[in-house]
């Protein structure tokens, strides 16, 4: 059974306080992620056939060990009202509310806070400076 994890919609002060955990997660799943590419680029032949299925069953034992340690992470941090975007690039999402809308407030690995957002049918390359929300208005 699959189940829904609800959306968190968070201030930029809740968001903000949360991100050393979040960090923790990214590089995590950074570290994970490298592990199952460089895992996954490994071929070995066997002659024996024997070898080959114990290698095999070894090998798909590790990647989905894995795995699950990757996915454990991605939700933990979606539980938290994180939403990874990118490990690639380490950019992270958190819902908020600004003027009765979502918005999603973005923050990047190496940055010390969350320092713009963008529109929910934007992308990352279209953020903007938090300075343009919180001019006269604050987010919610």
């Amino acid at each position: 059974m699959v189940l829904q994890i609800p959306k968190r919609y968070l201030s930029l002060q809740q968001a903000n306080r949360m991100l050393s955990s979040v960090k923790r997660s990214m590089r995590k799943m950074i570290r994970l992620e490298n592990a199952l590419n460089t895992l996954s680029a490994i071929e070995v032949v066997y002659d024996d056939y024997y070898d080959a299925v114990t290698y095999d069953v070894q090998y798909d034992k590790k990647f989905h060990q894995l795995s699950y340690q990757f996915f454990h992470e991605h939700e933990k941090l979606f539980r938290l009202g994180a939403v990874v975007h990118s490990v690639d690039e380490g950019i992270v999402y958190f819902f908020s509310k600004y003027e009765y809308r979502e918005i999603l407030l973005c923050w990047q690995l190496g940055e010390k806070s969350i320092i713009s957002w963008h529109e929910i049918d934007e992308t990352f390359e279209d953020r903007k400076p938090l300075a343009s929300l919180l001019d006269g208005a604050r987010v919610k």
